[in-house]
Order: structure tokens, then sequence, then C-alpha cells
């Protein structure tokens, strides 16, 4: 059976629509913890490079054909479509951290989503108030395989 890959990246950043408070941050402001973590803010926290070097990033880094070669079709399945959201923080120093999908998906799919952002390079941080904060971000991923009979 030959198997051919597609894959998408839904690049529409879900950020939780909740009202921010008014945080105090009494830990290092390097911390790797979700205290003081915001979930909207003035600024959003960046890729170097913005969306499109981001996007760039997953395509070339995300490793769909080891993944292909394990995925289970079912009998007469021709397509099979995986979406994993990944939620993370991007801490104050442009770390990420927290990086843990938020949905059911294959367990293949979500480990390589994890790993793909878990992987990237520091992020410009988020700032609130004029100054930097720990911020959430929320990226889906589709992972599209088709089989040819």
């Amino acid at each position: 059976m030959k198997t051919k890959i597609i894959y998408l990246l839904l690049l529409t950043f879900c950020l939780a629509k909740t009202h921010a408070q008014e945080v105090v941050d009494s830990l290092n402001q390097y911390s790797k913890d979700t205290v003081g973590v915001f979930t909207k803010v003035d600024m959003e926290a960046q890729f170097a490079g913005g969306d499109t070097a981001w996007r760039n990033y997953l395509v070339r880094n995300l490793n769909v054909d080891k993944i292909a070669e394990k995925i289970k079709f079912k009998k007469n399945q021709k397509v099979v479509k995986e979406v994993v959201i990944v939620k993370f923080i991007v801490c104050k120093d442009g770390s990420l951290c927290e990086i843990k999908a938020e949905n059911n998906a294959n367990p293949l799919c979500i480990a390589e989503a994890e790993r793909v952002i878990r992987k990237s390079p520091n992020w410009k941080p988020a700032q609130q108030n004029n100054r930097t904060v720990k911020a959430y971000r929320r990226q889906p991923i589709t992972f599209y395989f088709e089989t040819e009979y």
C-alpha cells in the first residue's frame, strides 16, 4: 500500500477570550510555571519573523513521514484527519513551557505536535501595560493522511 502524505497547518492563533486581570507576579521573572500567566494581553507573543516564519518553521520541522508509516487506516478508509490543538506558555524570557495538547487525537500526532513546538526557538514575549509577561498561546495543527490503493 502506497501512502501519500499531506498535512496542513492551521495558523489561526486561538487565544482564550477571557478578560485579563492585573496579576502580581512575585516570582522570578524567568520561572516556568503558570503563576501570573495572562490570557489576554496588549501585545501578543510573537515568533521571530512573525506568522509566516512560524508557519515555515512548523512545515520544515514536523516529521510526518514517521507518523504516516504507523497510521492505521480502517478497511476502505482513504483519509485520516487529525487535529491537535497545542496550548503553551511563552515565558518572560521567550522560552516555551507547559506544552500540552488540549484535545484527544492520535497519540502519534499529539507527540509530534508537542515535539515540534517544544523544539521551537525562543519567541518575543507578550506585553501587558508595557511590561513583559507570561502569556498562553494555542496552536492548532492538522495532520491529513491519504492512502492510495
